[in-house]
């Protein structure tokens, strides 16, 4: 790993409080522009609402800060940490219903399952894919067997989904 990619930066206390400040103002704006997407297209609003959860990962990173030393690539702007954050929350919280997106989704003891984590990173991952075409390969042989596709979303669930997280959202501190 090279040295910018442990890059440990100093924040104030004002910084960091104005930083959380932000992140909220922009998940609230993320979960308004889905939520108006919804009945045009309800893949991509899905999409949004998926990167609206990743912020509210980066504020779980943002309230473990210790001594204003924030680890910049590594945390701050790493995908995978703040996904898990965010899923470490909402499974602390017991908000389940912001990961159903389609029936059959989850079951009433997902969050209690081994598999959640694997399950919830594998589905975020393709909701994502929403904005991009990818392949589906054989990786021995290397040849193409077709198009990933994308998970399929409930509207109504989708709706609930938003309204949960900007409830959350709005009372986190």
């Amino acid at each position: 790993m090279s040295n910018s990619n442990q890059l440990v930066l100093q924040i104030s206390d004002k910084l960091l409080q104005d930083t959380k400040d932000s992140i909220k103002r922009r998940i609230i704006q993320k979960l308004a522009a889905a939520r108006k997407l919804i009945d045009f297209d309800k893949e991509v609003s899905a999409g949004i609402y998926v990167y609206a959860v990743e912020e509210l990962g980066k504020l779980e990173v943002l309230k473990n800060v210790q001594d204003r030393k924030l680890p910049y690539w590594t945390v701050f702007r790493d995908h995978n940490t703040k996904f898990d954050k965010a899923k470490e929350y909402l499974k602390n919280e017991k908000h389940l219903e912001c990961f159903l997106l389609n029936e059959g989704d989850f079951d009433s003891n997902a969050f209690d399952s081994d598999d959640f984590v694997t399950d919830v990173a594998a589905d975020t991952e393709a909701r994502l894919g929403i904005f991009y075409v990818d392949l589906k390969y054989n990786s021995t042989n290397r040849v193409v067997t077709g198009i990933k596709g994308i998970p399929t979303v409930d509207a109504k669930l989708l709706s609930d989904c938003i309204d949960s997280l900007e409830k959350i959202v709005n009372n986190w501190n």
